[in-house]
């Protein structure tokens, strides 16, 4: 699991940086709330630790625009700012737990591991994140909801199972009856038409992102991520 920590303090983050990497996490670590928005756009983490009190842009506010974009992410705030008013504005703005540096090492862990765990519970199975970002476009793989900026479809069975099984083949081209046995395994009933009626809704459902699709005739097909 990859946390993005987000604190101003080089010996503090440093030191958080230490303890998370020492429990196994993989960890990202932005200096102040710009560079925090920055990795964030560049690949999306499983988890963010943040601090309240950054320069350029403040760590409310990076809370705020992580939650729009993030819906399922977890936020744990750490911060040396621990007043209550402080823990009802973070929560409100979707921060999932909010700690106070104060505390120990072993309670901020255990507050990470947590939180990582109830996002680990909401995955789905077979590796796929809740959440598959596409561009602008978000694919919820728990509730099969597609949003995007023309508003939000629900994808069928048939249409899930596809970009699934196309996700986790990570950009390999897989053929079309390779792709019907494994949804006849997952025990979707499919033939080639109906394969196609699926594969062009789900082009149709991903609009902007739809595109990424790709189709290559007597070959296959495979999602381009």
């Amino acid at each position: 699991m990859e946390i993005l920590l987000v604190e101003d303090e080089r010996v503090i983050r440093a030191h958080y940086v230490s303890i998370l990497e020492g429990e196994g996490f993989s960890v990202r670590a932005a200096k102040d709330g710009a560079q925090a928005l920055e990795e964030f756009a560049r690949r999306r983490p499983d988890l963010a630790v943040l601090d309240l009190d950054l320069p350029k842009v403040a760590g409310f506010r990076v809370c705020e625009e992580f939650r729009r974009a993030a819906p399922s992410m977890p936020i744990v705030i750490l911060t040396a700012n621990a007043s209550d008013a402080n823990e009802v504005r973070a929560l409100g703005l979707g921060a999932d737990d909010f700690c106070a540096k104060t505390e120990s090492a072993e309670v901020v862990l255990a507050r990470v591991r947590r939180a990582a765990e109830r996002a680990a519970a909401l995955a789905p199975a077979g590796g796929m994140p809740k959440i598959v970002k596409l561009g602008q476009v978000e694919v919820d793989t728990a509730t099969m909801v597609v949003s995007h900026g023309g508003g939000a479809e629900r994808l069928t069975r048939g249409e899930m199972d596809v970009f699934t099984l196309l996700w986790e083949a990570n950009g390999r081209m897989c053929r079309p009856e390779e792709l019907l046995d494994a949804m006849r395994g997952r025990g979707s009933p499919c033939d080639i038409a109906v394969l196609y009626v699926f594969i062009s809704g789900l082009r149709r459902k991903l609009g902007p992102a739809g595109g990424l699709i790709d189709n290559r005739r007597r070959v296959g097909y495979r999602l381009i991520r």
